[in-house]
């Protein structure tokens, strides 16, 4: 089968979060089973030192450089001039920001899958800081005026990829959810035909380096992976961090991943955290910045908690990824995290936006070495099980021809 992908994110030069994970493990995999996979991929303007288009050892990877906003319609025409040479048998983009939308429609003869990851309308939502409880006074004066001269209350503006998105979802022959959570959320949102998605994990293959991380260790470090953001539930991790230092004066936090702003203007995620912990606490906070996935065992290795605190995540590489180190894990429910814990069998699990009980399962696991080692060495031993390629990847596989069959049936139902 001749299989695409496009997708913004790709490793080394746009490796931004999960999506560039699970592209570059399932075209690896795929091809390694014989099918034959090109990835349409960007690369930043300022990037050094790579070409745009190069290929890897095992797949073809078309690296177009340009912005992300750019890049739907640029992926398309390198796309085209592919699919006129060698046609594709089956094209899967990402929900998010609709990135193969303009290929999907200028191409309606190739069936077309999509592959939820957390669609951009609803990061929006999560990461919009919850409403002040009274209005402002600049709020009171705007109701004030439209009462006395019968004018409308002005509404903010919809952001137009909220529509692209909802459309590109629309336009599959089908939806492939990494977990039941995303799937009842997406369906729900843009009330699509549930039959149309299909639970498919997303596979995981850990490294070597990972595996032989030993589960054992008193560091005195806990550490949070993954982007600053309110989404991820950085705040409530701040928040937690002077009960825990409380009773572990020695205990340091270490925070891996890129900055971004916070729901106040003008402020970063990371000045957020330092401003909830107070200024006492300052130099119990690490900040790596993004960091190379190749440096994320060295991290892991160091550490005796892994926190996952998000507001919501449909699934969370970063999660398996501490699993395979052997680490203590403590995430939130509600969301993907809590399927891969296996709702609470292979990490500790905690409500979201709840710094006290997130505090004292941290304390929990500072204090008992031995419950580390047992949740880590079961959490490596059980719980990856479920995203072995072998298994993931023969039910892809059966979904892209699931896919085949939607679009062949859509298209003779469609009048000549």
């Amino acid at each position: 089968m001749r299989i695409a992908f496009i997708s913004y994110e790709f490793p080394p030069h746009s490796s931004l979060g999960g999506i560039a994970t699970y592209v570059a493990q399932v075209a690896s995999l795929l091809t390694a089973r014989g099918h034959a996979v090109e990835v349409f991929c960007g690369l930043d303007p300022a990037a050094n030192g790579a070409e745009a288009d190069t290929d890897s050892p095992a797949f073809r990877i078309h690296r177009i450089r340009c912005s992300r906003a750019a890049f739907p319609q640029q992926a398309e025409r390198s796309f085209a001039a592919r699919h006129t040479d060698e046609p594709f048998d089956v094209l899967e983009g990402p929900d998010f920001l609709a990135e193969a939308l303009p290929t999907a429609v200028q191409h309606p003869r190739v069936p077309f899958v999509v592959r939820l990851h957390t669609p951009w309308r609803i990061i929006t939502e999560i990461n919009t800081a919850p409403p002040p409880i009274w209005p402002t006074t600049q709020e009171i004066r705007h109701l004030w005026y439209c009462l006395r001269t019968g004018k409308p209350l002005a509404r903010k503006p919809v952001d137009p990829l909220f529509a692209m998105e909802e459309a590109n979802a629309r336009r599959a022959d089908l939806i492939l959810s990494p977990s039941a959570a995303i799937g009842h959320r997406v369906q729900h949102l843009w009330r699509l035909d549930p039959n149309r998605i299909v639970q498919v994990g997303l596979p995981f293959q850990p490294s070597d380096a990972l595996l032989a991380i030993p589960t054992e260790g008193n560091h005195h470090r806990v550490t949070y992976v993954g982007r600053l953001e309110w989404r991820k539930g950085v705040q409530d991790f701040a928040a937690a961090i002077p009960a825990v230092l409380k009773a572990f004066p020695s205990t340091k936090f270490r925070f891996v991943g890129a900055d971004t702003p916070s729901p106040i203007e003008g402020e970063t995620m990371s000045a957020s955290i330092k401003r909830a912990v107070g200024q006492s606490a300052l130099t119990s906070l690490e900040f790596t910045g993004a960091v190379p996935p190749a440096e994320l065992p060295q991290l892991f290795r160091h550490t005796d908690v892994c926190v996952f605190p998000s507001r919501w995540e449909s699934f969370g590489y970063v999660l398996l990824e501490a699993m395979a180190a052997g680490r203590a894990c403590i995430c939130t429910s509600g969301s993907g995290l809590a399927e891969i814990a296996g709702q609470g069998q292979y990490a500790r699990l905690v409500p979201p936006a709840a710094p006290p009980q997130l505090a004292r399962a941290v304390c929990d696991l500072l204090r008992d070495p031995a419950l580390r080692v047992k949740m880590g060495t079961l959490a490596r031993a059980e719980g990856l099980r479920r995203y072995e390629p072998g298994t993931v990847l023969g039910q892809q596989v059966d979904a892209y021809q699931q896919a085949i069959a939607n679009h062949r049936r859509h298209s003779a139902a469609q009048p000549k």
